[in-house]
């Protein structure tokens, strides 16, 4: 029984440090380009931009201030604040598409049509793992808490990708999707 018993609490911070290490990702990816457009140093971006990046922002913190309830045990006041999700998850979905077609009209860029294929991969798999665990909630809990980390884990690689201090290995993607 011990032993279950700290395997459980293990698993509860685990997800919880996953949610942080996401939201310390995004804010380290995202800060720079942030700080640019505060500046002055970069144009102001689309209002889409600005609303998808809020709705993200939200997301980020509703699934670190979830698994941080549960890791803390206060499941009751997690499932309460779990609803929030059925509003939000679709909610983000229609931004990432709006914001997928209004970033390339006209696809003047030779890669745009690469690039409308990652960003519709990454809205079919937050979509898929977002109702999948919305809806495993109940029945199962383990994989609830596998695929709203899933669905976050698929989006995340924006942050990660904006990140040019690390190594690209040879193949530096950010280049052919205009992330530089």
């Amino acid at each position: 029984m011990p032993e279950a018993r700290n395997r459980s609490t293990l698993d509860r911070y685990f997800f919880a440090s996953m949610a942080l290490l996401f939201v310390a990702t995004a804010a380290i990816g995202f800060a720079p380009n942030s700080v640019a457009i505060i500046s002055g140093a970069k144009a102001n971006p689309a209002l889409i931009v600005h609303i998808h990046a809020a709705a993200m922002a939200a997301w980020l913190v509703l699934l670190a201030t979830q698994a941080l309830l549960v890791a803390l045990d206060k499941v009751h006041l997690h499932r309460r604040l779990g609803m929030t999700t059925a509003v939000l998850a679709p909610a983000i979905v229609v931004i990432m598409c709006v914001l997928a077609v209004s970033s390339f009209p006209g696809f003047e860029s030779p890669r745009a049509d690469a690039i409308l294929v990652v960003q519709f991969k990454r809205i079919a798999l937050f979509s898929l793992f977002c109702a999948w665990g919305f809806a495993a909630r109940k029945t199962d809990r383990q994989a609830h808490k596998r695929l709203m980390l899933l669905a976050t884990f698929v989006v995340i690689d924006a942050a990660v990708n904006r990140m040019l201090f690390l190594p690209t290995l040879g193949f530096d993607s950010r280049l052919e999707f205009g992330f530089v």
